[in-house]
């Protein structure tokens, strides 16, 4: 909403030149950066292991201690840090061509 806001409209053509480069912070608090040239967002990854129900007391803190005996659910999960998670930019793309991998 911050980006229509900040545009003051909702015309999509202002509302990508607003867009394009900017960073904010998803609801959960994440903070990503939208790449201008292809605007891919830029965040961290979270990856989660999937585990059986004997080993999900990790992730569920109340009894009985897993979601359902039947199927594995979350388990641990790790942060794979912003520079090691960029998505792919095609350098084709006109507006990409010669930028890194942060589209700068």
């Amino acid at each position: 909403m911050s980006v229509i806001e900040r545009a003051g409209s909702t015309d999509p053509e202002k509302i990508i030149k607003v867009w394009e480069g900017d960073v904010f912070q998803f609801a959960n608090g994440q903070i990503v950066k939208m790449r201008a040239c292809d605007h891919k967002v830029i965040s961290e990854l979270t990856v989660t292991e999937l585990v059986p129900p004997d080993q999900q007391k990790q992730s569920f803190n109340i009894p009985p201690y897993y979601w359902d005996k039947a199927f594995s659910f979350y388990g641990p999960a790790w942060k794979i840090p912003i520079e090691k998670a960029l998505p792919w930019m095609d350098q084709r793309l006109d507006r990409c061509r010669g930028k890194n991998d942060w589209g700068e």
